[in-house]
């Protein structure tokens, strides 16, 4: 994990929490980041940053920012809409929130 400035169009997540454990996280976050060094165990408990201007390349292993018309990127995606107060994703595709109770409305752009 590489600290970025929120305004850098290389962010691809947020932390949203920092905790011992990875399951001491919140529920619905993204994804979480554990690291258990000298200094102590730690969990970024993240959540994708869909501000970017761009669109982001999202797999398993990593997420990255890229240009919408990056063919070489798989599993391109960008934003669409932000719905409040649902705990799921039937309005639309996307990642849904059920425990802070929002929906990341998302295309996949081809």
């Amino acid at each position: 994990m590489v600290l970025t400035k929120c305004d850098s169009t290389n962010a691809t997540h947020r932390i949203v929490q920092r905790v011992v454990e990875p399951k001491d996280c919140i529920g619905d976050v993204d994804r979480r980041y554990y690291r258990n060094t000298a200094a102590g165990e730690w969990t970024a408990c993240l959540d994708i940053y869909w501000a970017n201007p761009g669109c982001l390349s999202i797999a398993d292993e990593a997420t990255r920012a890229v240009a919408c018309d990056d063919t070489t990127a798989p599993r391109r995606y960008r934003a669409t809409k932000l719905i409040l107060g649902v705990s799921n994703a039937d309005m639309c595709v996307g990642y849904a929130h059920p425990v802070r109770r929002f929906t990341v409305c998302t295309e996949s752009v081809r």
